[in-house]
């Protein structure tokens, strides 16, 4: 078993590094909370020598069409979130290049 389990919204994450861990794995822009349990985590967690990093996902939250781009020197990211003809369905689109 590995040393550490990482959960993105409650999914395993295989291979949570980018580049020997020079960039993030996640889109800071869709991140909306991190629960890290360091010891004595819950026993739905187990299996596990190390620690478990839980990232819960945004939720959007208005009916508004929006976006946003961030660029760096190294590195680019795209965020849209938008309505998907129906006024209770929303989608979120995200990536990160590196």
């Amino acid at each position: 078993m590995n040393r550490t389990l990482v959960l993105l919204d409650g999914i395993t994450v295989y291979n949570p590094t980018h580049a020997f861990g020079f960039f993030s794995t996640f889109n800071n822009d869709v991140v909306d909370d991190l629960t890290l349990y360091k010891g004595a985590y819950p026993a739905t967690y187990g299996g596990r020598l190390g620690a478990v990093l839980d990232v819960g996902l945004r939720r959007p939250e208005s009916s508004e069409t929006r976006g946003k781009i961030g660029v760096s020197l190294i590195a680019a990211r795209v965020l849209e979130r938008a309505n998907v003809r129906h006024p209770e369905a929303r989608a979120t689109l995200a990536e990160t290049g590196a």
